[in-house]
C-alpha cells in the first residue's frame, strides 16, 4: 500500500496492490505434508537410513541408532562413517567415501561388516546413492542386517560338511512320516 497525495500532500487517497497467494499457500502446505510423510517413511523404515557428506554423517534414521547400539540417533551425527566399519570392510568403505557415488542411480548392493558399540559385529548389505541433502551433495546409504542369514548358510555349510564326512548312516523324517535318507 501506499498514500495518494494532492498538490498540496494531504493524503486523498491509497494504492494498493495485491496478489492472490491461494496456490501458493496450497502447495506450500501440500510439500509439507509430504515432507512430514517422508520423515514418517524413514523413521519407520526396517532398514538403518544415513546420509553423509565426505564420510561425515549429517542424518540416521532410528534404524540406524539401533543398529549401531547409539542411545539415539543424533548421536551419530557428525560421526565418521568409517569409525562403525569393522576393520575388515574398511578399506573398500574408504575408496567408496574418497571415491564418491557418481551415477544418479544406487550402486549395486555391497556386504559391509559392522562394529556396534557394544562390541558386538553385524554384517550389512548396502545400497548407497548421491542425493541432495540441505542444498548440497551428499550421500544415502541404506543398510540392512544380513547377520542371521549369514549364520544360517554358515550352520547349513557346516552341517553338509559333517553328513558328507560321516561313516553313519543319516536320514530325515519329515512331519508327514516320509523318511530321506542324506
Amino acid at each position: 500500500k501506499m498514500p495518494l497525495r494532492d498538490k498540496r500532500g494531504k493524503v486523498n487517497g491509497v494504492i494498493g496492490i495485491s496478489r492472490d497467494i491461494t496456490k501458493h499457500k496450497r502447495a506450500q502446505r501440500s510439500l509439507q505434508e509430504s515432507e512430514q510423510r517422508y520423515r514418517q517413511l524413514v523413521d519407520l523404515a526396517p532398514d538403518a537410513v544415513l546420509v553423509h557428506r565426505q564420510g561425515k554423517i549429517l542424518f540416521a534414521n532410528p534404524m540406524a541408532r539401533d543398529m549401531r547400539g547409539a542411545a539415539g540417533s543424533q548421536s551419530l551425527l557428525g560421526l565418521q562413517v568409517i569409525d562403525m566399519v569393522h576393520a575388515d570392510s574398511r578399506t573398500f568403505v574408504k575408496e567408496h567415501i574418497q571415491g564418491g557415488v557418481s551415477d544418479e542411480q544406487p550402486n549395486p548392493t555391497h556386504e559391509v561388516r559392522l562394529r556396534c558399540l557394544d562390541g558386538w559385529e553385524i554384517t550389512v548389505e548396502t545400497r548407497v546413492m548421491p542425493i541432495r541433502y540441505e542444498g548440497e551433495p551428499a550421500v544415502l546409504v541404506i543398510l540392512r542386517d544380513i547377520t542371521e542369514r549369514h549364520l544360517t548358510q554358515q550352520n547349513r555349510r557346516r552341517l553338509a560338511t559333517v553328513v558328507e564326512q560321516s561313516a553313519e548312516s543319516i536320514f530325515i523324517i519329515d512331519t508327514d512320516g516320509v523318511i530321506r535318507y542324506v
